[in-house]
């Protein structure tokens, strides 16, 4: 699992722990604050700041890594069906946990619907690896598709739709565009893999 995808896990955790124990506490709390929360809150506020800091204005796509060296930050400005799901769906988190305010979700959340709807795709759906400053694909390496992926962003696009209404028909049509009938299952020698290779159809 990179580390896009556990960040955006970890903000979504805060984000259900938050608002799924709340009605409990407030019914044997004195009105204190619980201890908690504010842990939470902290940790999901960390969280989100990589997604704010690594994350291309321009085109609203994250980066796929960022490794801290004593020469400085290596940035590997590439993303993936998954990264952006985890960005799409951890904006939602962040706004709903007061992270940040809902005009400024839905327009880093509209940035990247925009990309999204640009870059190539086969049959509406989305290859494997993109380059974040233009949304291009990968040529040397990135000309794949996973359904697996396909599936973490068709789930981050319903999020995004369910969450704001005024990028609902955007996010929907994007969902509705991805046919995912046609796949090859690839063994090896420790897993199977289900992926769809467009020069073979």
């Amino acid at each position: 699992m990179n580390i896009v995808k556990r960040l955006g896990l970890i903000l979504t955790f805060c984000l259900f722990a938050s608002t799924a124990f709340a009605p409990v506490i407030s019914a044997h709390d004195s009105g204190k604050t619980p201890g908690f929360k504010p842990e939470l809150k902290a940790v999901a506020k960390k969280t989100y700041k990589y997604f704010k800091d690594f994350t291309d204005p321009k085109t609203g796509l994250t980066y796929d890594e960022v490794r801290m060296k004593e020469t400085g930050t290596e940035e590997a400005k590439r993303t993936s069906p998954t990264n952006i799901a985890m960005y799409m769906m951890s904006t939602v988190s962040a706004e709903r946990m007061g992270l940040l305010s809902k005009k400024e979700a839905v327009s880093r959340l509209k940035t990247t619907l925009n990309t999204l709807e640009k870059m190539d795709k086969w049959n509406g759906l989305f290859y494997n690896w993109y380059n974040t400053d233009d949304g291009s694909v990968k040529k040397d390496w990135g000309q794949f598709i996973s359904q697996v992926d396909n599936g973490w962003l068709s789930a981050g696009l319903i999020v995004v739709g369910q969450a704001y209404k005024e990028l609902n028909a955007q996010a929907s049509a994007l969902v509705k565009q991805m046919t995912m009938q046609r796949y090859t299952i690839r063994k090896s020698a420790n897993s199977v893999v289900a992926m769809m290779s467009p020069k073979a159809h």
